[in-house]
C-alpha cells in the first residue's frame, strides 16, 4: 500500500471521526433534557417523553447517516468494519422502534416497565453509536 494512500485514509478515519463525535457531542450538550429526568417522567407526562425520545432517536438516525455517508468514502477495510458495526445499529434500532411502540401505548399499570426498557434501548443505541464512532477512528 502506498505512503500517500495509508495518510489519506488515516486523515478520512480521522475527519470522520471527528466530525461524528463532534455532533453527537453537539447533540447532548443543546438538550435540556436527560435519559434521567426521562427515567423520572409520571404517565401524565407520557406525551413530552414521547416526543423527547422519538427526537433523540431521529437525531440518533441522523447521525449514523452521516457516518454512514462519510464511511462510502473509506478505504476497503474501513468500509468492511462500518458494515458490521451497521448491522449492529440496524438491531438496535429496531428494538428502540419496538420499544417505543409499548411505550406509545402502555397503560398507567404498564409505563414504569415500559419507561424503563425504552431509556434502556435508547441508551444502547447511543453507546453502540458512540463506540462504532470511536471504533472507526482506529
Amino acid at each position: 500500500m502506498k505512503p500517500t494512500y495509508l495518510k489519506f485514509a488515516t486523515a478520512v478515519a480521522l475527519a470522520t471521526t471527528l466530525v461524528a463525535t463532534s455532533v453527537h457531542a453537539e447533540s447532548k450538550k443543546e438538550d435540556p433534557v436527560t435519559y434521567e429526568q426521562v427515567s423520572d417522567y409520571t404517565v401524565e407526562q407520557k406525551t413530552e417523553a414521547v416526543t423527547w425520545l422519538e427526537e433523540r432517536a431521529d437525531d440518533l438516525d441522523r447521525q449514523i447517516d452521516e457516518l454512514d455517508q462519510k464511511m462510502a468514502n473509506a478505504g476497503d477495510a474501513m468500509a468492511r468494519k462500518w458494515e458490521e458495526v451497521k448491522i449492529d445499529l440496524a438491531a438496535k434500532r429496531e428494538a428502540v422502534a419496538r420499544d417505543l411502540e409499548k411505550f406509545k401505548n402502555a397503560s398507567a399499570d404498564a409505563w414504569d416497565s415500559a419507561k424503563a426498557s425504552m431509556v434502556e434501548s435508547m441508551q444502547d443505541m447511543e453507546r453502540a453509536y458512540d463506540a462504532a464512532a470511536e471504533e472507526l477512528s482506529k
